[in-house]
């Protein structure tokens, strides 16, 4: 139908793309993650998770037609399945290139240091605590710092 031609060519143009890089490929080297790194991981993975996706919901219109963003079909999906895998890792490179920045790292200060020593006892425990996580995750090796809350833990 002519709402659902509309919707692929207006609506899918956005909420299933991958978000900008806030930075240039190269902002990174200095951190020690090369041009070529972030364009191998950006350019052909997080991409391609996304033309994955766009392909699945053009085949599958009416599935896809209320979606919003990435989020939207891991919320709609069942755990596990295809579409769920590929939006959740969507999400999960954009926030992950939104966690980096060409100018930090570095040792926290302030209430972030406070926190990080009030759960994890000292920088270092936590550094070595957050690198053992991540490094038992299967397949990405990525760990998120998140705040608690109802503990007021991180």
């Amino acid at each position: 139908t002519v709402s659902v031609l509309y919707w692929q060519s207006i609506v899918m143009a956005t909420p299933l793309d991958v978000q900008p890089l806030p930075y240039a490929t190269d902002a990174l080297a200095a951190k020690g993650m090369s041009k070529e790194t972030v364009e191998l991981h950006y350019g052909k993975h997080h991409k391609g998770y996304a033309v994955r996706l766009k392909a699945m919901a053009k085949a599958n219109p009416e599935q896809y037609r209320a979606v919003t963003s990435v989020a939207d079909v891991v919320v709609r999906s069942k755990e596990g399945s295809v579409p769920y895998n590929m939006a959740a890792q969507i999400w999960n490179h954009d926030f992950y290139w939104k966690s980096m920045s060409p100018s930090g790292g570095g040792k926290p200060t302030g209430a972030l240091a406070a926190a990080i020593d009030a759960s994890f006892g000292s920088f270092d425990a936590f550094v070595k605590k957050f690198s053992a996580v991540a490094a038992g995750h299967f397949g990405s090796g990525w760990a998120w710092l998140v705040f608690n809350a109802a503990t007021g833990r991180l």
